[in-house]
């Protein structure tokens, strides 16, 4: 990747695909990628580091565990090896999810969901659970 300054100058293929006349490659704004930079910086737990100068332009910074823990998962009462998968579950969010499937899996042989929740709530680690061949 080029310098920052560079990149947020150079007009991609895909922008150039998308300039239409009488507009030209000058008029190109680069409101994404000044977003997408603004954002790194921003967020918690990325580490930008410049390969060229063999420094960091924003340093790792420790995250707080105990900020991001969910308190202690309440497990249902099962037994055999479907126990196993839910304690592998991180958070009651995860525990419900997998409980609601395997009832549905329980009724049909197939099952369609749609799982939607808040960013970060272990939403496909859930699944992946329930389709593990450890389920009972």
């Amino acid at each position: 990747m080029p310098p920052m300054d560079k990149w947020l100058r150079v007009i991609t293929k895909f922008q150039t695909k998308l300039i239409t006349p009488p507009h030209k490659s000058e008029e190109v704004r680069q409101y994404l990628k000044v977003r997408f930079w603004e954002s790194l910086m921003k967020s918690e737990g990325i580490a930008i580091y410049n390969v060229d100068d063999s420094t960091f332009i924003k340093p790792p910074q420790p995250i707080n565990a105990s900020e991001h823990a969910q308190g202690q998962v309440k497990l249902p009462d099962v037994k055999g090896k479907a126990i196993e998968v839910y304690r592998l579950a991180k958070t009651q969010d995860q525990v419900n999810v997998i409980s609601t499937i395997e009832g549905m899996i329980n009724e049909r042989s197939k099952v369609n969901a749609v799982v939607i929740a808040d960013r970060d709530r272990g939403k496909l680690a859930a699944v992946g659970l329930c389709r593990s061949p450890n389920r009972a």
